[in-house]
Order: structure tokens, then C-alpha cells, then sequence
């Protein structure tokens, strides 16, 4: 018997495993001119939300995300609170009622979530 005959025979569980694994290509998208609605901060130890440790979920008006319409929701983007100049561009736009624009990528998003995270922020 040949001793490689029974890794064959998973050959493809293995092959069509990984196929599943690789994620699907991500697009970045944009919008401009968004109005920060409010601002919801989250520490590093909330165990009701653990998805939302150590982001800051920013609530904006209301807009698509770029065509063709993506997986984000239209009305809020997550940051990491580790990126702290982006935090501080958006609490000083915030602060002058000035518009942003914001950059997210629809791979991004935390599992369970429909919230993509935001990977730059523009002041206007």
C-alpha cells in the first residue's frame, strides 16, 4: 500500500478548506462631506460588547458608500482607538462643525458587524 494514498483521499477537504479561508477582496470606499452626528468612545474592557472594545463608532449622516453599494452602514464607521490622529481629526471637526471625508474598506469590519472601520479621515 502506498503510504501517501490516504493524504490524497483529503486532498480535497484540504484544497476546498482553503478556498473557503481566503476572504473575499476588499474594496476601500469614500464619502465626502459627512456630518459627524455623535461620537461613542469605547474602553478596552466591556465584556456586553466585546466587539467594541477599543474602537470609537462615529455616527454620521446618512449616505452611501460608493457604487456599487458595499456591505458598510450608511450611518456610522468604527476607529480603532489606537489611531489616535485619526480620533483627534475627527473631534476637532466635530468641534468646528466642519465636514469630513472618510475612507473605510469593506473587509474591514469587526465579526457580526455592519459597521466598517475607517482607514483615513479628511478634514474639509
Amino acid at each position: 500500500m502506498n503510504p501517501t494514498a490516504p493524504l490524497r483521499a483529503f486532498a480535497p477537504i484540504f484544497l476546498l478548506s482553503a478556498m473557503l479561508a481566503v476572504p473575499a477582496a476588499a474594496t476601500e470606499r469614500n464619502r465626502e462631506n459627512v456630518t459627524i452626528v455623535s461620537v461613542h468612545p469605547t474602553t478596552g474592557n466591556r465584556p456586553a460588547a466585546r466587539q467594541m472594545q477599543n474602537f470609537t463608532r462615529v455616527y454620521i449622516n446618512a449616505g452611501e458608500w460608493g457604487s456599487p453599494a458595499g456591505v458598510c452602514r450608511n450611518t456610522a464607521f468604527d476607529v480603532d482607538n489606537s489611531e489616535k490622529m485619526t480620533l483627534s481629526v475627527i473631534l476637532m471637526a466635530q468641534s468646528e462643525g466642519k465636514p469630513i471625508t472618510v475612507y473605510v474598506d469593506d473587509g474591514l469590519r469587526e465579526p457580526g458587524e455592519d459597521v466598517c472601520i475607517a482607514t483615513a479621515v479628511l478634514k474639509q
